[in-house]
């Protein structure tokens, strides 16, 4: 499963993190994608997410922001409204969500193996 077969979102147009949202973060509140909370047949990445929750529980600003992606915040002012974090602080915790979720997935292909 690889997730990041693109230009890390911050790297890209507008029009191309719409057309491909290669960053599983960013698809997780990307409303025009495919839910991998609340589809079926993607149980096996709803699993992984949850995991990646468990993983992720111990850091507050992580799992504030990680919440506000899946309830379809994605914005980085509108995260920091929601978090209570400041939107320069949202940024950095984004860019950290997605070094530990590239972590976290290369240790679970690594069990899968």
């Amino acid at each position: 499963m690889n997730f990041r077969k693109a230009l890390p979102l911050d790297d890209r147009t507008r029009e191309e993190a719409e057309d491909c949202p290669a960053d599983p973060i960013e698809a997780i509140a990307d409303p025009k994608s495919p839910s991998p909370v609340g589809m079926e047949r993607e149980r096996p990445e709803r699993e992984l997410f949850a995991s990646f929750e468990k993983e992720i529980e111990s850091d507050e600003e992580l799992s504030l922001v990680f919440m506000a992606l899946q309830d379809g915040i994605s914005k980085t002012s509108e995260v920091a409204r929601q978090t209570g974090i400041p939107a320069p602080r949202v940024s950095e915790v984004k860019r950290k969500l997605r070094q530990r979720f590239d972590r976290f997935m290369a240790q679970h292909q690594f069990d899968s193996e």
